[in-house]
């Protein structure tokens, strides 16, 4: 996938050492630390507050009056009881999500798991400290996942703790965790030109297979890369100058499972529209999937939130059919 400010846009065939006749690869990206987007935070009030909507309950009681208060945009529930005795405040707070968006395909289906269990396996660097905080942050945002769609029929995540460098993250029927640290490019990139953006912090790579009938982009292999040239990673981002590979991870996660982003950014040089909500609320960067998880000033989301979990859930109504790959499949 390619394309500015973060955004998760459709671009075809991606890798081209794929067989000729494979499926077009949906290849979804987030920015990492560089750009800085500072939500409107006066104008979201205002437009609360535009929307704000009263009414009063007259109870049996003549000497009592309840008066109820929502502020929708804002998620917060505000109810006040008033009588003659005195004021009692109470405030209820309800959970409000971005809404969940469901990648599709070159055909516009969405995108689905054929699989049972995603079984994720990272290659191996040189940096024995970095190949740890890979393995843990992989190993977090797969519980963080898993612990979220507990009860739904979503594929399970499962991370293969020893590290190997078999495997590249090409389309090759295995699912690939890398940390590029030489060069910031794809494996069949041949010069500069070909290489990814350098403010992108990490790509996932899907490979739908839009099957002549089918109602989904049929997915088996996932493939993510990290940028460790022009990033330096711990594990929370608490060491000076450094990000958080774990809520990167948690992000990228999303992706695997087929998620999207859940708004965009608006585009002053270009003419073409958006096509999602614009990402300037912050009930858009609550969400996991954000298009920025490192963003200056915004805290590290880690756990997916009630919408995420909604829209999989009824995305995997009906289960995953094919068979789990083996553990033994990988060595």
């Amino acid at each position: 996938m390619s394309g500015g400010g973060g955004l998760a846009d459709w671009a075809g065939p991606q890798d081209t050492t794929a067989p000729t006749n494979s499926p077009a690869a949906l290849r979804l990206t987030n920015d990492g630390l560089r750009e800085n987007f500072i939500a409107a935070t006066v104008p979201d009030l205002v437009k609360s507050f535009k929307r704000y909507s009263s009414f009063l309950i007259r109870m049996k009681h003549r000497r009592k009056l309840i008066a109820m208060t929502s502020w929708r945009r804002a998620g917060l529930t505000f109810t006040g009881c008033l009588s003659l005795a005195g004021i009692g405040l109470v405030w209820r707070a309800t959970e409000v999500s971005a809404p969940a968006v469901i990648a599709t395909s070159s055909l516009k289906r969405p995108v689905r798991w054929v699989l049972p269990e995603i079984v994720l396996r990272p290659n191996a660097t040189n940096d024995d400290k970095l190949d740890a905080i890979l393995r843990d942050s992989l190993l977090a945002g797969a519980k963080s996942w898993n612990d979220a769609l507990d009860g739904c029929n979503t594929p399970k995540l499962r991370v293969v703790t020893s590290s190997h460098r078999a495997l590249l993250p090409v389309q090759d029927g295995f699912s690939t965790v890398v940390v590029r640290t030489k060069r910031w490019c794809p494996e069949s990139a041949r010069d500069a030109e070909d290489c990814y953006d350098r403010d992108r912090a990490a790509f996932t790579s899907l490979y739908p297979n839009d099957a002549e009938g089918g109602r989904y982009g049929d997915v088996r292999e996932a493939d993510m890369e990290l940028d460790g040239v022009d990033n330096y990673w711990s594990l929370e981002g608490d060491a000076a100058g450094t990000g958080s590979l774990h809520a990167i991870i948690a992000h990228e996660l999303g992706h695997v499972l087929g998620l999207d982003h859940p708004c965009e950014f608006s585009r002053p040089f270009t003419k073409k529209g958006l096509t999602k909500p614009k990402c300037d609320t912050r009930t858009m960067r609550a969400s996991i999937m954000y298009p920025l998880p490192l963003e200056e000033g915004r805290p590290p989301v880690l756990r997916p939130g009630r919408s995420e979990r909604d829209a999989l859930c009824a995305l995997y109504a009906q289960p995953p059919a094919a068979s789990p790959v083996r553990v033994s499949e990988l060595r």
